[in-house]
Parts: C-alpha cells; sequence; structure tokens
C-alpha cells in the first residue's frame, strides 16, 4: 500500500496557465498554447474543475474546440462542471435534463461527466450514468467543489497506480466519489457545528470526514471509533 501512495505522488502533475496581461500578451499566449498541448499529451488522469473548465469553453484548448480538446486527451479525462460551467463548456446539451444532457457530453467528448447539482449526476462516454439520491443542500457552498474534484483526483490516482494502463481506469470510480463525498456531507451536516450553524459543513470539515470514510473502509482505527 505505501508502494501505490508513493507511486501516485511522484506521478501527480500540475499544469498552470498563464494570466493574460496586455503587455505580455503574445508571450502569454504562446505559453498557454505550449501547456494545454502538455496537458493534451498528459498520459495519466486529468481532473478539470471551476476556472478550468471555464478557461477550456472560452480558449478551446487555443484552436480545437472544449470538447474536441477533451476527444483528442491522450489518458482519462474527468470533469466536474456545476450547471453554469456546463453550459458554457456544452451549450447544445445546456437546456437537457443532467441525466440525457451529461450523457450526451460524455459520449461526445470522451470524458467522465460529473454534472453537480441537487442530485448531482455522473456519466461515462460508455453510456452509464449514475445519479445520487440524496445530498445535504448545506455542501452547496464555495469550497466543497474543490474538495469533490481533490478527493476525485485522488481516487482516481490511487486506482490508476494499480492498473495496467490508464485507459483502463473506470468511471464508475468518479460516481464512488461523488457518493462519498455527498455521504460525508450528510454526515457532517446531521453531525452538526459546534461554533454555529454551517460551520459543521464547511470545506474542512468536509474533507476530514471523507479522510475518517478513507480510513474505515481501509480498516483501520479512527478517533473516537
Amino acid at each position: 500500500e505505501d508502494g501505490i501512495r508513493d507511486h501516485c505522488v511522484t506521478g501527480v502533475q500540475t499544469c498552470a496557465l498563464p494570466i493574460c496581461v496586455p503587455e505580455q500578451e503574445q508571450g502569454a499566449r504562446e505559453l498557454e498554447v505550449q501547456r494545454w498541448d502538455e496537458m493534451r499529451a498528459f498520459p495519466g488522469l486529468l481532473v478539470l474543475d471551476a476556472d478550468g473548465l471555464n478557461r477550456l469553453a472560452r480558449t478551446g484548448g487555443m484552436g480545437l474546440g472544449g470538447a474536441a480538446w477533451l476527444a483528442k486527451r491522450a489518458g482519462p479525462s474527468w470533469i466536474t462542471p456545476h450547471a453554469g460551467e456546463f453550459a458554457r463548456l456544452f451549450p447544445a446539451w445546456a437546456e437537457l435534463a443532467p441525466l440525457e444532457g451529461a450523457a450526451r457530453a460524455a459520449e461526445h467528448c470522451g470524458a467522465a461527466v460529473l454534472l453537480k447539482g441537487p442530485r448531482s449526476v455522473v456519466a461515462a462516454p460508455d453510456g452509464r450514468r449514475w445519479q445520487l439520491r440524496e445530498a445535504s443542500p448545506a455542501v452547496a457552498r464555495a469550497g466543497l467543489g474543490d474538495v469533490l474534484a481533490g478527493y476525485s483526483a485522488a481516487r482516481g490516482a490511487r486506482a490508476m497506480a494499480a492498473l495496467p494502463t490508464p485507459q483502463e481506469l473506470d468511471a464508475c470510480l468518479l460516481a464512488a466519489a461523488a457518493l462519498d463525498h455527498a455521504c460525508a456531507g450528510l454526515a457532517r451536516g446531521q453531525a452538526g457545528g459546534d461554533a454555529g450553524p454551517g460551520t459543521a459543513t464547511t470545506p474542512q470539515a468536509v474533507a476530514e470526514a471523507l479522510g475518517v470514510q478513507g480510513e474505515r473502509e481501509r480498516g483501520r482505527p479512527t478517533a473516537g471509533a
């Protein structure tokens, strides 16, 4: 297990897109093209959320178009948009019911799509779909999507370390990450917060709850267990 963890950590890469200012516009554009090309050629799992999705929708990966850029990636892609981000990236399917819209987008771009909402949907490129039956309204707040994206990336990286090729990574793991995140939010919401309303479902609290869930799944003792 330690070997898998080490492999995951050493295999993680981050890629920062440049901020374009007028006096550096040409240089920033060239660097951004380079960054998008690097991410497209990266053979591992790419998780895109929030401003990464908005940047892809706005620039199209610097020429290809957002969906086409995703379709040409060398490795698996997981995207985690909310409704607004989804509409910017996939305007043709923005008005469809979430289950249908996410499925169309996943089939078209080849990425697993986690469309966040009151009952979040996960769609795989092969047509499989999952939908959460319940989630806490309290987790619909700033920062919780970051926790979900980071947790999904960690689960995906850990699973991929044990696979022969990255292409064998299954979208069901993204659905499992969404379920874990929802369960952690529900558990924290039911527990309540000592410091007042809303403190139980802060990003830090939900992240800690996800950590506790993970330790229990691996059969390790946890504080208070």
